[in-house]
């Protein structure tokens, strides 16, 4: 018997409803209620870390910038005239107080000294005899009190000759830091208004930070401080080149008023500069703080995400659910962040592997440390067991089923 394998082959339309059939069996779950996607239950043992929220009293800090300043500054010009002829310091050299800086040819004024010592001794010796004369009336009173007027004479100008001889030796008003030269030997200086800037010396050690404060900040600070309390206030300064504010300085000095057209108040805080590193004129980075501590919420920067203008944090709610809850922020105090509002003591967020987080899932999460984010050491770490009602999760692509 011959079989015509043609008129028995399957036919095609068959193996395509056939292979129709099967993938309605397979993914008909998921194509129920007019072909609208059934929401799979939230995901179990989402690999997070979680932290419970800190509140702990803290110092609320304001940032400014300012400057450095001298504590005491003098600019060396010369008082008498005359020919440099001698420079005894080193440039950029600490000098002390009285050091000798610069010697103006001293010559004349040794002249000029010798000549008034002279005068001085005659009309000392002419008042001498005057005051005998007098008591015999061998003189009018009118001879005595010109004799008088002589010696006041002579001796003025026999010490106005001693200053300038002094004058002629120039030596450093305060002890610190001084300028180069700006005059070299053998030129010649003239005193009074034009009289040249020969060095400038500033004090180092200690040293100011000048800044502006706003006026809220102002009251925020000494409001309530009694005055003899103002200098407890903390302050921290940093440079320009450095990070964070590592120094640590006190206040100094509030202006007595505030400046109408910015609205702030001058303020100068003093600091330690022993190894001379800071320069009057440097940027400086400050920052204040109130005086008396507050309570505050604390958690890490890494806990918080940005929902629009919105920020947020994912709460380890009632049956180990994910709460998203809005959050106020305030100032970052040692790596953690304040939050202003939002937040409870001892509430668990998720503070790692928020981008795995939805709203509503079921979270099971390795405790940390806030700060570190480090494991906690056992006994303390206590992951969040998943509920035991957790629904699993339903495959969603053909790849995903066993």
């Amino acid at each position: 018997m011959v079989v015509d394998y043609k008129k028995r082959r399957f036919p095609l339309k068959w193996l395509v409803i056939g292979i129709a059939l099967a993938a309605a069996i397979y993914y008909g779950p998921s194509l129920l209620g007019g072909g609208a996607k059934v929401a799979a239950p939230a995901q179990a043992g989402a690999p997070v870390s979680i932290a419970r929220v800190e509140v702990k009293p803290i110092t609320q800090w304001s940032e400014f910038s300012g400057i450095f300043e001298a504590v005491n500054a003098a600019e060396i010009r010369p008082q008498v005239g005359g020919q440099i002829t001698a420079i005894h310091f080193t440039d950029g050299a600490q000098v002390k107080k009285g050091e000798a800086l610069f010697t103006i040819d001293p010559r004349p004024f040794e002249a000029a000294l010798t000549s008034a010592k002279g005068a001085f001794t005659q009309a000392k010796a002419a008042l001498e005899r005057a005051q005998k004369l007098v008591k015999s009336k061998a003189i009018s009173a009118a001879e005595f009190e010109q004799a008088q007027s002589a010696h006041e004479q002579a001796l003025g100008a026999y010490q106005t000759a001693q200053v300038n001889l002094g004058y002629a030796r120039i030596t450093a008003p305060i002890a610190g830091k001084i300028s180069r030269a700006e005059i070299t030997v053998g030129n010649v200086v003239q005193a009074g208004q034009n009289a040249p800037l020969m060095a400038s010396i500033v004090s180092l050690s200690p040293i100011y930070a000048s800044f502006e404060i706003d006026e809220q900040t102002y009251l925020n600070t000494i409001q309530g401080v009694p005055a003899a309390k103002l200098k407890t206030i903390p302050i921290e300064v940093g440079v320009s080149n450095g990070e964070g504010t590592p120094t640590v300085a006190r206040i100094h000095s509030f202006d007595n008023q505030l400046t109408s057209g910015s609205g702030t108040i001058r303020v100068r805080a003093v600091l330690e500069n022993t190894d001379a590193t800071l320069l009057p004129g440097l940027y400086a980075r400050i920052r204040i703080g109130a005086a008396d501590k507050v309570e505050a919420a604390l958690i890490n920067p890494a806990a918080i995400g940005t929902d629009q203008s919105k920020k947020f944090v994912y709460v380890v709610g009632e049956g180990n659910k994910a709460e998203y809850r809005e959050v106020t922020l305030g100032a970052v105090v040692e790596g953690l962040q304040i939050i202003s509002s939002g937040l409870k003591a001892g509430e668990q967020i998720v503070v790692n592997g928020l981008q795995r987080v939805q709203s509503g899932a079921v979270i099971q999460g390795e405790a940390v440390d806030m700060l570190t984010l480090k494991p906690l050491a056992a006994p303390a770490a206590e992951a969040l067991p998943a509920p035991a009602d957790a629904a699993p999760v339903e495959p969603s692509s053909p790849a995903e089923k066993p």
